[in-house]
């Protein structure tokens, strides 16, 4: 069985995902980890994909930022 969980930011998917892992015997897989590879790819930092620098814009994607690019892309 395949489960997609979609909201706003701070809506609580991470938390519906990890019950379903926990109690339910689920395998997470964050919908977000091909596109986060592939801006990885481009150039992208660690800190920009998975940190505090999701919001700050960036040179390499035209003053756009990381999440605004995973958002457009998926």
């Amino acid at each position: 069985m395949i489960l997609a969980v979609f909201g706003y930011k701070g809506s609580g998917k991470s938390a519906v995902a990890k019950r379903f892992e926990l109690h339910n015997n689920f395998i997470r897989r964050p919908i977000a980890a091909p596109l986060k590879e592939m801006l990885k790819a481009m150039g992208l930092t660690a800190t920009q994909l998975w940190g505090s620098e999701k919001e700050k814009p960036s040179v390499l994607l035209g003053g756009q930022t990381a999440r605004y690019a995973m958002q457009t892309l998926g």
